[in-house]
């Protein structure tokens, strides 16, 4: 269900699944470039049979407003407006929180961890480094090439113009070489724009910073053959998370798509050792 709402003055929209009941967990799904929540299909008729799911639109993609305030793009202000949107569909704050990061999902996926604090039940990423991963990358060779395109996104006006001309055949070779398995319309770079270059000015504050670690489970996926990103490593997320699981699935940057029912028992199981442990204390 398409829901949408004014949230600090900008239309915001999300998709909502699952029975609305005020005590069992909620989802939370975000998306990455150039995806909308549809990418999510799988995950939200699987898990929506049993829990609240919340799927938002980015910022500017489809019937979520953008903003001329190149603010409205940074990790802290969308994890105010996914905050809010919990709020708006009646999330209590008795209830636990999963939350489920792809791609530019992942490190608003991490940094809305910090905030939910002990309503956090688990952390999901799937092809999703954190902010603080991504900052301490920048010496990694073969990250720096998989990436280079983030770093022609900050040049503005020249970036903006070339990839209107060609971004629906970036999106196609995009979706191509990342092993997408699902067609969505609206689909774009170009909106995407404000949140690389608003991530680019995280990365640079965050690098010399400490990390606060998260206590809840976290859970982190990854394709082997994803073009975009580097495989995750146990000794880049020791300052991140204090119990984290790594498993690396024989596919590309989109495995929530490509082998769906693989990463939902990975989701299952995972989520299942963090209850019998619950029950055990």
């Amino acid at each position: 269900m398409l829901k949408r709402t004014k949230i600090r003055d900008l239309t915001t929209a999300w998709l909502e699944e699952g029975p609305p009941n005020v005590e069992g967990d909620v989802f939370l799904f975000l998306h990455g470039c150039p995806d909308t929540p549809f990418t999510w299909k799988h995950q939200l008729d699987r898990f929506s049979t049993s829990a609240r799911c919340i799927a938002p639109f980015a910022r500017g993609i489809g019937e979520s407003e953008g903003s001329r305030d190149s603010k409205r793009y940074s990790l802290d202000a969308i994890a105010l407006d996914h905050l809010e949107i919990l709020r708006e569909s009646g999330e209590s704050r008795d209830q636990s929180i999963i939350v489920v990061g792809h791609d530019l999902g992942g490190p608003q996926a991490w940094n809305i961890a910090h905030l939910l604090g002990r309503r956090l039940k688990a952390l999901i990423t799937i092809n999703g480094p954190a902010a603080y991963q991504m900052a301490h990358r920048a010496k990694n060779l073969r990250q720096l090439a998989k990436s280079w395109y983030a770093g022609f996104f900050q040049i503005p006006v020249i970036s903006d113009s070339l990839i209107r001309w060609k971004e629906k055949d970036l999106i196609r070779l995009s979706h191509r070489v990342g092993e997408k398995a699902l067609v969505e319309e609206n689909a774009s770079i170009v909106k995407f724009l404000p949140q690389y270059r608003e991530g680019f000015k995280t990365l640079v504050r965050i690098y010399p910073a400490k990390p606060a670690k998260i206590e809840a489970p976290v859970l982190v996926l990854a394709g082997s053959r994803d073009p975009f990103l580097e495989l995750p490593k146990a000794d880049e997320l020791k300052p991140l998370a204090s119990q984290v699981t790594i498993r690396v699935l024989e596919g590309g940057h989109w495995i929530h798509e490509s082998m769906p029912k693989k990463v939902n028992q990975l989701i299952e199981g995972f989520l299942g050792k963090i209850k019998e442990k619950k029950d055990e204390a």
